[in-house]
């Protein structure tokens, strides 16, 4: 990974090396840069190695150097560009390249203009090369067959694996302070998170006392404080940064609020489940495969209508709180990691 900072795909890497440890592997976990929030989170008998306080795009002499001389049998990683880096870094040596991918071709890359293009087309010549490919969900394996052109049979469905006695553990962390009653948006500031649209729906919808909380990090985390500097309930919305633990501020939250553009199965969603959060959401592929069979489901029929937003928060925040751990237990850890050695043990 380029450096552990808050974010989906960093805390699902971190789960597998430490359960890989636990099932008796000897782990390393490569990164571009040490340091981030996140790096806490990993095991203390996992060895952190450094390339050199490099980008992730000149990582791949320093990457190919590694893996020669440390010859590990398998490197997982997972986002495109991390997968691509790997493959290729790898090629010829004799460690097994184990790709996955968490995301869609989304706003995040697009607005890259000729790189993006680029991008695409080198997934689709470099991912069929991969040793194994990991898809988080039914809806990135379809996109992984009709806009990548990898082979059906070449992809295993495998969703993100969650502890869910370790979340509801650190969610009860005291020393973290949270306000009395809020909505809390936790993730990374980007295009893609869509957080324009939250702080106009906030502003528009009647929440007396209710603040909004963001939890997190990003390129536009500037440009978002600007806006809410500028929104009429300025004096209610808070900014935390990035937190090593962020749980707390999700227990005790009101509701979750996850407005992307594009989402393939958020982390973040199901650790709400597991702590029977409310949660209101834009109608993204991963949003809808997580929150199908959960009752009373708060999810919009469009991604810009304030104002159907603003009525999805009002009643999330007026609804009282119902179980829904139970329908986390198959992204159980006990459960993927089996699978997940099924798979490299064929």
């Amino acid at each position: 990974m380029p450096k552990l900072d808050i974010g989906g795909i960093e805390r699902v890497l971190i789960n597998y090396a430490n359960e890989l440890l636990n099932n008796g592997w000897e782990v390393d976990f490569v990164l571009c840069r040490t340091g981030g929030c996140l790096q806490t989170l990993l095991d203390k008998n996992i060895k952190i190695v450094n390339l050199g306080e490099i980008s992730l795009k000149k990582s791949f002499f320093p990457l190919r150097n590694y893996l020669k001389k440390r010859n590990p049998a398998f490197l997982y990683t997972g986002a495109n560009l991390q997968n691509m880096v790997c493959i290729v870094s790898a090629w010829r040596l004799n460690t097994k390249v184990i790709i996955s991918q968490h995301n869609y071709f989304d706003i995040d890359v697009k607005h890259l203009g000729l790189w993006s293009h680029v991008e695409q087309r080198l997934m689709h010549f470099l991912y069929p090369k991969a040793d194994y490919i990991i898809s988080v969900s039914d809806g990135i394996k379809d996109y992984l067959i009709g806009e990548i052109g990898v082979k059906k049979n070449r992809i295993t469905v495998l969703p993100n694996p969650i502890d869910i006695e370790e979340t509801i553990s650190r969610s009860k962390d005291s020393s973290i302070k949270v306000p009395n009653r809020y909505i809390v948006f936790i993730g990374r500031i980007s295009e893609v998170k869509n957080l324009d649209f939250l702080i106009k729906a906030y502003e528009k919808a009647e929440l007396d006392g209710f603040s909004m909380v963001f939890v997190g990090d990003g390129v536009l985390l500037d440009d978002l404080k600007e806006k809410a500097s500028k929104s009429a309930k300025r004096n209610s919305i808070f900014f935390t940064g990035s937190l090593e633990n962020p749980l707390p501020f999700l227990a005790n939250a009101s509701c979750l609020v996850l407005c992307s553009l594009s989402e393939a199965l958020p982390t973040i969603l199901i650790e709400a489940l597991i702590l029977n959060v409310r949660i209101v959401a834009t109608p993204t592929k991963g949003a809808k495969e997580i929150l199908s069979c959960i009752p009373e489901s708060l999810i919009s029929n469009s991604f810009d209508n304030v104002s159907e937003f603003a009525n999805l928060l009002e009643k999330a925040c007026e609804s009282s709180r119902i179980s829904t751990r139970c329908y986390a237990s198959k992204y159980d850890k006990k459960n993927i990691m089996k699978q997940f050695n099924t798979l490299i043990n064929e």
